[in-house]
């Protein structure tokens, strides 16, 4: 299922999240965070009040910007296994977010399918030849 996961150091993640628990018993082991995006917001959030209204109303709400990046961008794999105490509280993002995350998801998808096609026809193993090393 996606969600939108806050760790325990404030980070906001967008990922396929599944509980990993002990063999045979509930206990809650940690948590398998497929296919995470660190997401945060590139401009503060800002809401305009009327001044002129006793009651505390809502002007104007300004939309900033989703921005994705990967979070954990040196991993080969796209799973992530992290300690369950690591996660705060997890919440279904909206329609707007989980479009984005799902674009985004799909393009990164092609993008490594592409380098493994590139990877084969040269001949060279993971790692090798790309400077990596």
């Amino acid at each position: 299922m996606i969600r939108v996961v806050r760790t325990r150091n404030g980070d906001d993640v967008i990922c396929d999240i599944q509980e990993i628990t002990q063999e045979g018993e509930k206990k809650i082991l940690g948590y398998q965070l497929e296919h995470p995006y660190y997401a945060h917001l590139d401009e503060e959030l800002t809401v305009d009040y009327d001044s002129g209204n006793d009651d505390v109303g809502v002007n104007k709400i300004t939309n900033p910007t989703l921005v994705l990046h990967p979070y954990a961008p040196l991993s080969k794999d796209t799973k992530i296994i992290v300690r369950f105490d690591e996660i705060v509280s997890a919440y279904e993002p909206n329609d707007l977010v989980l479009e984005k995350y799902n674009l985004l998801r799909i393009a990164r998808e092609k993008q490594n399918a592409e380098t493994s096609a590139t990877t084969e026809q040269n001949g060279l193993p993971d790692g090798e030849g790309d400077g990596a090393g």
